[in-house]
């Protein structure tokens, strides 16, 4: 990881530590992606816009703005401003991440999407609902207003004006230099000592930042930005005019997080806690704890002895969700173990046998699982992509004419349905011809 401290306007530590490959050494000079770091940069786009007289914060519906954005409901649509946008004051599903993940396409073929979702109030809330969707929204509306690009806007109002020459806008550009970090994950929390991560409580949050105070330090403003295998932190003191940034390549390094309470307790505060070793211990592994529980998915209570109401080949096929998109249902051979004649389990391991046999798999874009048999209908998969680890429940739904053209995917606490996509002649064709092969 990389630290660098600014105090009364002057950088006071800047230093890099570890690897950010498995060779070259992470100087204070590596570059790394911010993750929702950017959201301060579409809230402060849009701050110039407003002091344009281009816009407003609170009084203008976003759908004047942008019109492709449409709720379902169309009080929604009515009703949300910029402002809720930006302090996450929406009833935005909390696993919208699932539904743009690696999605190809624009901006506006996302939001496009969003007519179709179901949002589970009408009301505005006052508690903080984060989405990282809602702020994608506020991106393209500063985009419409402006007439230019996103990152054009960017460009012009904040990384030219502060000689952010070393910002870019993806992982493929950041790559271009030859200095960058590789993102690193841990499988567990024995594999990952030097992982730390520090719940806290949240008083508030504003336009792209967490608003908090520590210590009678005054105000203090930050954010973290995380993408698999990568976390970033910003913190910021503005009484003591103090400064804390940090970048690392760890997955569920929240390290980055405790350092700007280890930094304030250096200006003449009494030392409240011992941040980076004791506090750590505890709550990394509550870190990875937790990260387990979301591996696991939360499961209803399993029914034995009830097998699956159809043969593999009447579940697969390819279903379709207007938010979700296109998820796949296929057979795949797999190795298994061949049992004994007498069904015994326990076997010399001379006379273990490996044989080819068909399992049903699925696939959601780049996560793919094989599917095992929970109860009746209903398949549970664990959905892998790098650091991306999803434990997932599917349901195949039998309609009267006994047919399955309808499954239910649960993502963690929610339920998404995905029906069955009918295949053209050609994919028709294409799929006898594969038969008589």
């Amino acid at each position: 990881m990389s630290v660098a401290v600014m105090y009364k306007g002057e950088i006071v530590f800047a230093k890099g530590f570890g690897n950010r490959n498995d060779e070259d050494p992470f100087t204070e000079e590596t570059l790394a992606p911010i993750g929702s770091l950017t959201k301060a940069f579409t809230s402060t786009v849009l701050g110039e816009l407003v002091a344009e007289k281009k816009m407003d914060w609170d009084k203008t519906p976003v759908s004047t703005y942008l019109r492709e954005f449409q709720l379902k409901d169309p009080f929604h649509t009515e009703q949300l401003t910029i402002t809720d946008l930006l302090a996450h004051r929406t009833s935005m599903p909390e696993l919208d991440d699932i539904a743009w993940f690696r999605v190809e396409g624009s901006r506006l073929d996302l939001i496009k999407r969003l007519k179709h979702l179901d949002f589970p109030t009408r009301k505005l809330q006052f508690w903080m609902n984060y989405s990282n969707f809602m702020y994608l929204v506020a991106g393209e509306v500063s985009a419409r207003v402006s007439g230019i690009q996103y990152e054009q806007l960017v460009m012009s109002k904040i990384l030219e004006p502060l000689g952010l020459t070393n910002t870019g806008f993806s992982p493929q550009e950041m790559a271009k230099n030859e200095n960058h970090a590789i993102p690193y994950m841990a499988t567990s929390y024995e594999n990952a000592k030097r992982a730390r991560i520090l719940a806290r409580p949240v008083d508030a949050y504003g336009l792209g930042w967490f608003m908090n105070s520590y210590e009678g330090q005054g105000p203090m403003y930050s954010h973290s930005g995380n993408i698999p295998g990568a976390c970033a932190n910003l913190a910021l003191f503005p009484d003591a005019d103090l400064a804390i940034a940090s970048l690392s390549n760890v997955d569920i390094a929240r390290l980055p997080v405790l350092l700007p309470y280890f930094f304030a307790d250096l200006l003449d505060l009494p030392k409240s806690k011992e941040w980076l070793f004791e506090r750590c211990e505890v709550i990394t592994r509550m870190g990875y704890e937790y990260n387990d529980e979301f591996v696991q998915g939360y499961l209803p209570e399993r029914t034995e002895g009830k097998p699956c109401l159809h043969d593999m080949s009447e579940l697969s096929g390819t279903f379709f969700d207007p938010v979700y998109g296109q998820i796949s249902i296929f057979e795949k051979k797999v190795k298994d173990t061949a049992p004994d004649s007498d069904g015994a389990d326990q076997r010399k391991e001379k006379e273990k046998e490996e044989v080819e046999e068909k399992a049903l798999f699925v696939k959601l874009r780049q996560w793919e699982g094989k599917l095992d048999h929970y109860h009746l209908n209903t398949f549970r998969t664990v959905l892998k992509d790098f650091a991306v680890v999803l434990g997932t429940l599917v349901t195949f739904e039998t309609e009267e004419n006994g047919q399955v053209n309808t499954i239910h995917v649960q993502l963690q606490k929610d339920i998404f349905k995905f029906s069955r996509k009918t295949k053209s002649k050609a994919e028709q064709k294409q799929d006898a011809e594969q038969n008589t092969k």
